[in-house]
């Protein structure tokens, strides 16, 4: 009897798995698509997210994923912001194979919000999963329409709970969000307004006049503000909590619109519409006070005072490593210290102490390559800094992507800058200038002609591996701060522009460490002017004093 039993279960399961193994793959790209998918085709398809929890913002796409998207019998993908770029670029890989991008077949031009995050738009979303997997497989046709009806039965249920929560919230209540992805949600609560940070899906730009509408509305308002877990670990989500920080709020609760998560209970669709509509009930409930009028300012003023203090001391230890012919050097160090980001993001360390020992690693081995090889410096820094990025590359592939965005880490945004790291730039900074001050005739002496410097008795080794040091802490405080690019600019812009102006070491020196400072407060209106990044701004600042001092010099 028991062998019976036994060989009945196996048979069981042999053609239920081979029933599995028999149904088409639908690829689809974020992990709420494919909970939605997956209620539809249950019994007809076998249904995969190619992003998983990773964001769309951050995904790459690696041989095996390839493989997987040229592999499937269907793609499909919702067509926002970073997702639709998923979607297109699965769309040229599989070279005219069955893609579909459902906003298209729901007839939305541009999708401005999460529409599917609301149970409404999620029966909208489903109605056109359905059409198109009747579509390719009419022989499921039947068993496709009861499981869309028995989808839509559920979400409506959803949002006849999804109402009766908004009962609880007080009509004309504001919540603040970085994307529009709560939208439609909050408007089955009743019409709770969202005051929005970034009005797409797509790169945020850091601009300043917008950062203060925000700020106006949330004193105005008293809007508590809720955070996406897509954007943990980008410089948008820090210049939010700074803000709410100075502001005198609190942040209020994660929020979700891409993908699940199963270690906060989020598993299914269901799950995390409850979840997203509980964290806007208990932020609205739990908002008191109105927030600091002074917020804006203080996060303006702190965000200066992190940018003349960075960028001034990046230009001093500059001036040093220009007579040294080490200016691309600010390069090699800024670029590598990508490596160290990515290192301490996978193993969850501190960002800036990865970045700092990429730094000194960098430093270290062009040291050793040029003393070792006899090859040029900037042969030694190319081979070093490119060596680090492609390094940076692997990691994240191998772990599939993260949360550091290009974007940041070209232009970081300064008024993203916590009090702590404030304080640890402050602090390094005037270390890095006592130093340059208290060595700076020996120091420039090396620099300057370092067989000269040994043949006088100085020690030229601890000279060198010191403004190695230097150069190290100083760079990769400024990257952290403002990016790779206005990092290298303050590195090479301001000291070669020194050099045009002054005619002894000493004013060079001065020269080099004013110009930066004054070009941060220009840098500051031209960003507020033109809306934009202050470090970008910052930038053009130093090219425009540059170009004024090559051509006084010229006519002189």
């Amino acid at each position: 009897m028991i062998t019976l039993v036994v060989v009945l279960a196996a048979a069981v399961l042999f053609f239920n798995a081979s029933d599995v193994q028999d149904r088409p793959v639908v690829l689809v790209t974020t992990e709420v698509l494919a909970e939605l998918v997956r209620a539809v085709g249950e019994g007809v398809v076998l249904v995969e997210s190619v992003l998983g929890e990773t964001s769309s913002s951050t995904f790459r796409m690696r041989p095996s994923t390839v493989e997987r998207v040229l592999k499937a019998d269907l793609f499909l993908y919702i067509g926002y912001g970073s997702e639709a770029r998923v979607g297109e670029l699965a769309a040229v890989i599989r070279r005219g194979a069955p893609t579909y991008n459902l906003a298209e077949v729901m007839n939305i031009s541009e999708v401005r919000t999460a529409f599917w995050i609301s149970p409404k738009g999620a029966v909208r979303l489903v109605d056109a999963v359905a059409t198109l997997l009747s579509h390719h497989y009419p022989h499921a046709s039947e068993r496709v329409e009861l499981n869309r009806r028995l989808t839509i039965s559920e979400l409506t249920q959803l949002d006849s709970w999804v109402k009766e929560v908004s009962h609880s919230i007080g009509t004309g209540s504001v919540v603040v969000t970085i994307r529009p992805s709560l939208n439609d949600l909050l408007e089955d609560l009743g019409g709770v307004r969202p005051v929005v940070l970034t009005e797409g899906f797509g790169v945020y730009e850091q601009q300043l006049f917008k950062l203060r509408e925000v700020v106006s509305a949330m004193e105005k308002h008293r809007a508590p503000m809720l955070v996406e877990a897509e954007e943990e670990g980008t410089t948008l989500r820090e210049v939010i909590v700074n803000l709410a920080s100075r502001a005198g709020l609190e942040i209020g609760g994660i929020v979700y619109y891409e993908r699940l998560d199963s270690e906060r209970g989020i598993r299914t669709y269901e799950d995390l519409i409850r979840w997203n509509t509980m964290q806007v009930a208990q932020a609205l409930s739990s908002a008191t006070g109105r927030p600091r009028t002074d917020s804006f300012l203080s996060l303006v003023a702190i965000g200066l005072l992190a940018l003349v203090a960075v960028t001034g001391t990046t230009s001093l230890v500059g001036s040093f490593a220009m007579m040294r012919g080490w200016a691309i050097l600010g390069d090699a160090l800024s670029h590598g210290a990508i490596a160290g980001l990515v290192a301490a993001y996978v193993i969850d360390a501190d960002f800036y102490l990865g970045a700092l020992i990429a730094g000194l690693l960098v430093a270290l081995s062009v040291s050793y390559i040029e003393r070792r090889t006899k090859l040029r410096g900037d042969v030694a820094i190319a081979i070093t800094f490119t060596s680090m990025l492609a390094l940076a590359i692997v990691m994240l592939s191998m772990v599939g992507g993260a949360t550091l965005n290009l974007e940041d880490v070209l232009f970081a945004d300064v008024l993203a800058v916590s009090d702590e790291f404030l304080v640890r730039s402050l602090l390094l900074s005037a270390i890095s200038i006592a130093v340059v001050l208290s060595v700076r005739r020996p120091l420039m002496i090396y620099c300057v002609d370092p067989v000269y410097a040994e043949s006088i008795g100085l020690r030229t080794s601890l000279l060198h591996y010191g403004l190695l040091a230097l150069l190290s802490g100083t760079v990769i405080t400024a990257f952290m701060t403002v990016g790779a690019i206005p990092t290298v600019a303050s590195f090479i812009i301001p000291p070669a522009t020194a050099f045009l102006l002054t005619r002894s070491p000493k004013s060079y020196i001065a020269v080099s460490a004013v110009i930066p400072a004054l070009s941060a407060l220009g840098g500051l209106g031209l960003a507020y002017v033109l809306d934009t990044n202050v470090g970008a701004a910052t930038v053009l600042v130093y090219a425009a004093v540059f170009v004024a001092a090559m051509i006084t010099r010229k006519a002189s």
